[in-house]
């Protein structure tokens, strides 16, 4: 089933995904990013007639994407895109978080069928996995703090494919769409989303608009396989360290372990590289570059 509007109906026939309790809230995202870019070029007729496109097929993941006259969301992203933010909220060392063993094994259960949906779709088993419409009954708010998380990165999402069509990219010339070119839109759309989600986080929402935003880079990057650039877009991790980096961070800002964890959860699915082991002593900062480090020595085995 295609839907061009999240309040349009909805065939049940195609499943029951759980995150489809914010189709409404997503609508509404994308028409203020729409309403405020078109506000700055009241005179730009291609920006007023994009509109959003919502695909409920029952696929695997396909991202989001822009033609220039359409931004088009798959419910398997999505679906994907929270159990991925769930996963790195609830596994991540942190002080102060009290997990259990359980919850924890549930997480990476939960990840699992997110990585699966990258391959083939599946039903998310909702009486057995976490997901968004258990916030009610979530005492520790961890799947609250994940809706949170989950709402913030589709902003971003939004606002990097807003920004293809802010800057033109969809009607570059097929002559000029080289791969140096195009990977180049890709790093030019990443810093203006990055910028404006920025200029608009409020401190009180600094610390999970900040997690959010690595975790959109994060699944818009990952291939089913590795964690790996691509002939259109940039390397994965140059894409989450450019917006660390924009971020002014301390060495011992947590975002930098978030940052590693989200990374070494999907290298360690399919044992690509050795992890570098956390020194006493050393910032978070720096065991997310050793790790960066590593990444990068086994990409050059590739070539």
């Amino acid at each position: 089933m295609l839907c061009n509007n999240f309040t349009n109906g909805i065939d049940n026939q195609h499943g029951d995904q759980p995150i489809r309790v914010f189709y409404n809230l997503i609508e509404s995202y994308f028409i203020g990013i729409k309403e405020a870019l078109t506000n700055l070029r009241p005179n730009d007729n291609v920006l007023s007639k994009v509109r959003l496109e919502y695909l409920t097929e029952n696929i695997r993941v396909i991202g989001p994407s822009t033609n220039g006259l359409k931004i088009t969301l798959h419910d398997s992203f999505l679906s994907f895109l929270w159990t991925n933010i769930y996963s790195i909220i609830v596994t991540t060392p942190s002080g102060g978080k009290e997990v259990t063993l359980d919850e924890n094994k549930q997480a990476r259960e939960l990840r699992k069928y997110g990585i699966s949906l990258k391959q083939q779709y599946s039903a998310w088993d909702k009486e057995t996995m976490p997901n968004p419409e258990l916030h009610p009954k979530d005492p520790k708010r961890l799947i609250g703090v994940s809706n949170a998380v989950f709402l913030s990165a589709v902003q971003f999402i939004l606002l990097h494919e807003f920004a293809h069509v802010f800057l033109g990219h969809p009607f570059v010339p097929l002559k000029e769409r080289t791969s140096e070119n195009l990977r180049k839109m890709e790093v030019d759309a990443d810093n203006f989303a990055i910028m404006w989600a920025m200029d608009s986080s409020s401190p009180d929402n600094k610390f999970t608009d900040n997690i959010a935003w690595i975790a959109a880079l994060n699944s818009l990057s990952y291939t089913p396989n590795k964690f790996s650039d691509t002939k259109i877009h940039p390397a994965p991790e140059d894409r989450i360290i450019l917006c660390l980096e924009r971020l002014n961070l301390k060495e011992d800002d947590y975002l930098w372990s978030y940052a590693l964890w989200s990374i070494m959860e999907w290298q360690t699915n399919f044992e690509l590289f050795h992890i570098p082991k956390y020194k006493v002593g050393d910032n978070f900062k720096k065991h997310f570059y050793d790790m960066i480090k590593e990444l990068k020595e086994y990409k050059k085995k590739l070539v």
